[in-house]
């Protein structure tokens, strides 16, 4: 949570800013009331996932394509609730490489 914070703090642009805190604001209400939930679907992770990828975007200036495969948004499955998030967090922070086109 500090980073994402920090992040906000350094983005020059107000406009920029209010739209990351704005995008923030909505995963942190997503992580409070999904934390008594056992499982959550899979188009809420990856709704919340996708606004994690936007705030990357936002802070770092960068370009990372978020392009799930349309077929999950019709699959019926439970995950528990951040795991996709995790994951998502976890790459961009480690696994994605800006200079790949893919």
């Amino acid at each position: 949570m500090s980073n994402l914070l920090l992040n906000a703090r350094l983005i020059q642009d107000p406009l920029v800013q209010r739209a990351y805190i704005g995008l923030l604001t909505t995963l942190v209400r997503y992580n409070y009331e999904q934390q008594t939930k056992t499982a959550v679907s899979l188009q809420e992770e990856l709704s919340q996932a996708a606004a994690l990828v936007a705030m990357h975007n936002l802070s770092h200036q960068q370009k990372v394509r978020w392009e799930p495969d349309p077929r999950l948004q019709d699959m019926q499955m439970e995950l528990p609730p951040s795991s996709l998030i995790c994951l998502v967090e976890n790459a961009l922070a480690h696994g994605v490489d800006p200079e790949q086109d893919e």
